[in-house]
């Protein structure tokens, strides 16, 4: 992200990958570029997976910090159909969603085709449930040690997206409208993600000249990828689709029995919600 200036240099966005950063990223572009700002140079903030001591290092302790995070059982799931198509396996052999959700290792020479999966202290990329919620309860006790520090949650932003936004805006400091606000909950609804992002990948995999054609023609278009000079793989990837179904709680439907047991127990024994999660009603 060298070429790419941060436009709110003290708040670091941090999640675990398939949390709803994209989203929020878009919707935060969208204000940007509604307000003047041209995001094919610049970002509102910077987003990462990164751990606490790992942001400490590279950024310094001094920076506010928004913590996204979604139920567990949805994001472990949304990874796995995205490395479905990926394959960053170590084995020939792909494990079962039953596998996987238990834990298994990725490659480990590059985070490419991994779903963002970061390597733990030992040097290894691994999946499953107890990653996703060992993440979450280290960056609820760490964030401590943060001067300024907001937890946002994907199910609220799917109840109440504009409110949710309003909040982060206030909380970077950004000057905007709310006018500003519900049109960039609008640009980043879901059909029209998946339709800038069907979009993006067409023009991507179009021949030189077919290509330039279209990139013309999708620079005219008001709801453009506004993520496309940015870190990350929206609309990148030739054949992985990053928009699913964003539902809250899907992995009850789209798991066997066993599967959802085992992940509702790994989140009731080990999953540690701060207390005034709890009160919002974010019950996981």
């Amino acid at each position: 992200m060298s070429d790419i200036n941060l436009i709110c240099k003290d708040t670091i966005l941090v999640s675990y990958p398939k949390s709803g950063r994209t989203w929020l990223r878009m919707m935060l572009a969208k204000i940007l570029k509604d307000t003047g700002v041209d995001t094919d140079k610049n970002e509102m903030i910077l987003c990462t997976h990164k751990n606490y001591n790992d942001v400490v290092r590279d950024y310094g302790k001094d920076k506010k910090i928004i913590f996204l995070i979604r139920d567990p059982g949805d994001v472990v799931v949304s990874q796995f159909r995205e490395l479905e198509a990926t394959k960053p396996w170590r084995l020939n052999k792909a494990p079962t969603i039953s596998r996987f959700i238990r834990g298994v290792f990725v490659k480990e020479e590059s985070s490419s085709g991994t779903a963002g999966i970061a390597r733990a202290k030992d040097g290894i990329r691994r999946t499953g449930i107890s990653a996703v919620v060992n993440y979450m309860n280290e960056w609820f006790s760490d964030l401590r040690n943060v001067n300024e520090s907001k937890i946002i949650t994907y199910e609220e932003m799917k109840e109440d997206a504009f409110s949710v936004l309003k909040e982060v805006i206030e909380f970077i400091g950004y000057e905007c409208g709310d006018k500003d606000i519900k049109n960039a909950v609008e640009y980043a609804s879901f059909p029209n993600m998946r339709k800038i992002e069907e979009d993006s990948i067409n023009e991507n995999n179009a021949g030189t000249e077919d290509f330039i054609r279209k990139l013309k023609k999708h620079e005219k278009r008001d709801n453009k990828n506004l993520l496309r000079k940015y870190k990350g793989n929206f609309g990148k990837e030739k054949q992985v689709s990053r928009v699913r179904q964003g539902k809250v709680r899907g992995y009850v439907n789209e798991l066997g029995k066993d599967d959802v047991l085992y992940i509702n127990d790994t989140k009731k024994r080990t999953l540690h919600l701060p207390l005034k999660l709890k009160l919002r009603g974010i019950r996981y």
